[in-house]
């Protein structure tokens, strides 16, 4: 029997992306939680957020919620009241 490489990694994917949906990504803040940004999350936004708490507005563990959601970060994603912008739970304290 000859190896098909196109049922191979259609097979491989497949259990991939169940292992994925699978897992929960786990989330540290919730919806109405008060956080502020990390200094290096500053660094890379600027000094004007330091400082400043925001609350969670929303909270996204997936592309379907999130159409800008990376899924190889394998971390939940926030969006926070007096952003524009949403960050990652690394960029939170």
């Amino acid at each position: 029997m000859a190896f098909d490489l196109r049922n191979y990694l259609t097979e491989n994917k497949l259990t991939e992306t169940s292992k994925l949906l699978n897992e929960r990504i786990e989330q540290r803040y919730e919806v109405g939680d008060e956080v502020e940004l990390t200094d290096n999350a500053i660094q890379n936004y600027g000094s004007k957020y330091r400082g400043k708490t925001f609350r969670v507005e929303d909270v996204y563990t997936s592309d379907r919620e999130h159409r800008g959601y990376d899924s190889s970060s394998q971390a939940a994603l926030y969006s926070l009241q007096g952003l524009n912008f949403d960050v990652y739970d690394w960029e939170l304290q």
